[in-house]
């Protein structure tokens, strides 16, 4: 009888202790981090019909959550998916810190953050990544980052979903799905499909131990959306277009740790230390007319818009005002012109809003804005071009206006069809440094007083688990100048994080 009363016992703690953790199953993440704040972010997933719940948070200067220096308890309401973003407030710059939430008298798992500095007399190491589709390949590049341990902060460039069905297009590696297996259309459906991507342990860690900085490309909302289409929605069958943006942004806020506005905008500004001015814009669903034609009568046309008028003023006013030293654009679709065969190449890109990228160039060089990088994500392709302007000069630089780095995808396949070689994009655009159209992967950037450095980071594989990395060529861009340099011997540097969360 003993042994029965003490089977049941384990038994029942058994399943007492397996039910733990499943509370916040979707684990922690933190971003937007500013000098003295940061968004912390959490889901809770109760396990009675509510509507809403008690959550409390704090935040530490140790792992062991033992020295609070902030603390406050929000609610989680059914309306938003039981999600949770909060702004903690009153923290010390430049800071290591640790954050923690309880819920139905359950524990979340210890994450980590990093506040913003004050000033940049110490390197600053970012992340950049973008294109993560599921179904693709395993999240390799973001484990990457995370066991490198090197950077602060991961600036991810949108497409962080697809909204294809499991059965669309590509490569697929082996068990890979996701979930729902139909398109996405609903907010339901959008909430599904962040959840099953929140599932995966590489996501998850990178969450846990690095701020994010999101924006969203297309595919957080349908391939190439803009304000009032996309090429991807069929309203006879998939239903009014907007619903399905209102759909597609409510869940985008709800699921990534970013602060929801008032008009559920996403372009804005963060000063990360007095020499490094974040720019976040939107090119995808503020205010863009849809994609043209390649004919240069469409894409000259002085009507049509990428960003808006409204995001324009706003973009010129943050240059205009801002003194820092590094002018980051972090946004959606190349920037720099490509030409094949000199023919547009592609008119979802700003090549196919000539009028809008030229008002935008022509401010900078007016008013003699230095120090301008472009980071752009979507390709799935590596580059790394000058941006030239009239009279550019490729070995010397001269006229350039700045310099722009786009990311490789962390798993989506080869976006530019494979008959196009790099070797013969190049051969039309003098301008582009570096490009590699194949090989997933990341981009390393370090910020430093006098020069910014961006190393290409790669992984040999994302079709299964296991991989190697390797480093790909290095470019920097000098203070005060205008245009790209090879960097012939380059170890990317370890930085000064603390111990990671497993």
């Amino acid at each position: 009888m003993k042994h029965l009363f003490f089977l049941f016992f384990v038994t029942v703690l058994s399943v007492t202790l397996s039910a733990q953790g499943k509370i916040f199953e979707y684990g922690v993440a933190s971003g937007d981090p500013q000098q003295n704040s940061v968004v912390l972010w959490t889901k809770v997933s109760p396990k009675k019909k509510v509507e809403k719940t008690t959550v409390k948070w704090k935040v530490s200067t140790d792992r062991k959550m033992s020295n609070i220096i902030a603390e406050g308890i929000d609610t989680s309401y059914k309306s938003d998916d039981f999600t949770l973003s909060t702004l903690a407030k009153n923290l010390p710059a430049d800071t290591w810190l640790y954050y923690q939430f309880e819920s139905f008298n359950e524990l979340s798992d210890v994450g980590r953050t990093k506040t913003a500095p004050l000033d940049n007399s110490k390197p600053v190491h970012f992340a950049v990544v973008s294109c993560s589709r599921f179904e693709h390949g395993y999240y390799n590049v973001y484990k990457e980052i995370v066991d490198n341990n090197s950077v602060e902060a991961v600036l991810h460039l949108g497409d962080y979903i697809y909204e294809y069905s499991s059965s669309y297009d590509g490569e697929f590696a082996e068990g890979r799905y996701t979930r729902p297996e139909k398109e996405v259309i609903s907010l339901t459906d959008y909430r599904t499909r962040y959840a099953h991507y929140r599932k995966d342990s590489n996501l998850r860690k990178l969450h846990q131990n690095f701020p994010t900085l999101h924006i969203w490309d297309d595919h957080e909302v349908a391939n190439n959306s803009c304000t009032n289409s996309a090429l991807n929605h069929d309203p006879d069958v998939e239903g009014d277009y907007i619903d399905r943006i209102n759909a597609a942004k409510k869940a985008f806020f709800e699921w990534l740790p970013v602060m929801s506005n008032e008009d559920c905008s996403i372009y804005r500004k963060i000063n990360y230390g007095k020499d490094i001015n974040l720019i976040f814009l939107d090119t995808r669903l503020e205010e863009r007319d849809e994609p043209s034609s390649r004919k240069k009568k469409f894409v000259s046309d002085t009507s049509r818009r990428m960003i808006g008028d409204k995001q324009f003023s706003w973009l010129t006013k943050q240059l205009s005002t801002d003194t820092n030293t590094w002018n980051i654009l972090a946004q959606q679709v190349i920037f720099s012109p490509l030409k094949f065969m000199w023919v547009t190449a592609n008119p979802d890109q700003w090549d196919g809003y000539l009028y809008e990228r030229n008002r935008i160039c022509d401010y900078i060089s007016q008013n003699d804005i230095r120090n301008l990088v472009v980071l752009t994500g979507d390709a799935h392709s590596s580059w790394a071009n000058d941006i030239p302007m009239k009279g550019y000069r490729k070995r010397s630089g001269k006229n350039s206006l700045g310099v722009e780095f786009v990311t490789p995808s962390v798993t989506s396949d080869r976006a530019i069809p494979k008959y196009i070689f790099s070797g013969g994009v190049r051969l039309f655009n003098k301008h582009i440094k570096y490009l590699d159209l194949n090989i997933r992967g990341y981009i390393h950037l370090t910020i430093k007083e006098d020069e910014m450095v961006n190393q290409f980071k790669y992984v040999n594989t994302v079709k299964k688990p296991s991989y190697e990395a390797f480093d790909g060529p290095t470019f920097n861009v000098k203070k005060g100048e205008r245009h790209l340099n090879k960097v012939k011997e380059y170890t990317t540097p370890k930085g000064n994080n603390p111990q990671l969360i497993k």
